[in-house]
């Protein structure tokens, strides 16, 4: 990004130009969406979905709904060779492996055994693939509890 080119995105008194500083323009909303009401703020399917919208409001993909094909994430060797690396959760199981990762995060923020500082730093790590709408993390190891 050119110098004093980020001041502008941050104030918003400047379009974003390329598909990184879209995509950042778009966590900029959400994180101030975020700030602004986070005291009535419930975490929902919907709501991570809404922010999802939110993230790629300025990009020229879709956001906000969950993924519809499966998918899988690729090494691709120097000789052009690709390995599967990671087989995400399914297109069709997606909504109910979300439901219930919603649900755990609310059973454990009212056991108030975790600090919720480590619960959203989970919950961000689990949908670190975040493609949960085309590319979601393998939550099976924490949802079959």
């Amino acid at each position: 990004m050119a110098a004093g080119r980020i001041d502008p995105l941050v104030l918003k008194r400047a379009a974003p130009r390329d598909r990184s500083v879209k995509e950042v323009s778009g966590y900029r909303d959400a994180l101030a969406r975020i700030h602004a009401d986070s005291g009535q703020l419930d975490l929902s399917t919907e709501e991570i979905r809404s922010f999802h919208r939110d993230m790629y409001r300025y990009t020229n993909e879709t956001g906000g709904r969950w993924k519809r094909r499966d998918n899988a994430f690729l090494e691709v060797g120097s000789d052009g060779r690709q390995v599967v690396r990671f087989h995400p959760v399914s297109a069709l199981a997606t909504p109910k492996y979300m439901r219930r990762l919603v649900e755990l995060h609310a059973r454990e923020m009212g056991s108030a055994k975790i600090d919720p500082l480590l619960l959203a730093a989970l919950l961000r790590r689990l949908t670190s693939c975040w493609r949960t709408y085309r590319k979601i993390c393998s939550l099976s190891s924490v949802v079959r509890r």
